[in-house]
């Protein structure tokens, strides 16, 4: 009896069995998802790469394996699973104390995502929303994207958008891009296994595909969505 009730404390506290998942794969409630079908983009993309402050917010920057740093540094939360096939995806949400501002990072199979918003009707869900200190409703990306903004004090911080219309604003990029130091550092971090030299990194190409979406509600932010595909493959010049 003392070896079983010992190992489900070490199993409590270590976490062994890993996070809680909650089977939602039938659901598309999850209205702010950049996963689900939304319709066409507004623009055609631009050809350069975005900028990785746009994507990261809580100290947490998209790109590979990016949805592994979310509990260790907001704290546990289940992770729902939602959809199938090309559309499958795993998310975890946390809520400010009061509840009226969400912050929801995302996996999928082709990119990694984050949510941010401000009140708004639950989705089925939303009760898995882990409260955290971390968000508040003055939470911003890493260049200053929050809820709140004016059109106009957003496009001074993003530049204008590929595309909008009087509630939404769009930027879409991609490209094939030299890998540059600090991605390669973010890589390193994520996987630490991974054996590239930086000889060899210099003339390794990636490819990047990325949407920013802010949605207006009178006239003020009231959602931020960042989905980012980033492609690590070995692709070497000639």
């Amino acid at each position: 009896m003392r070896v079983v009730a010992l190992f489900s404390i070490l199993a409590v506290g270590f976490n062994f069995f890993g996070p809680q998942r909650k089977d939602l794969t039938s659901d598309d409630s999850d209205w702010w998802s950049l996963v689900r079908p939304r319709g066409q983009l507004l623009a055609t993309a631009k050809s350069e790469e975005p900028p990785i402050a746009a994507f990261t917010i809580a100290g947490i920057d998209l790109g590979p394996s990016s949805f592994g740093d979310v509990i260790p540094k907001l704290g546990a939360a289940t992770i729902v699973m939602r959809g199938e096939q090309a559309q499958s995806r795993e998310q975890l949400c946390y809520r400010s104390n009061d509840g009226a501002t969400r912050l929801i990072f995302e996996k999928s199979e082709e990119a990694e995502s984050f949510y941010l918003v401000g009140p708004a009707p639950d989705w089925y869900g939303s009760s898995f929303c882990e409260k955290s200190s971390a968000i508040t409703s003055t939470i911003a990306t890493a260049n200053g994207l929050r809820l709140g903004l004016t059109m106009p004090e957003v496009e001074q911080i993003m530049g204008a958008p590929s595309g909008n219309t009087p509630s939404k604003s769009e930027w879409l990029w991609t490209g094939q891009f030299p890998l540059t130091a600090d991605q390669l550092r973010r890589i390193r971090q994520r996987q630490p296994d991974l054996e590239l030299k930086d000889s060899d990194a210099k003339s390794m190409t990636h490819n990047i595909s990325a949407v920013l979406e802010v949605t207006y509600t009178d006239g003020r932010v009231s959602e931020i969505g960042a989905w980012y595909s980033f492609d690590d493959s070995e692709k070497f010049e000639d």
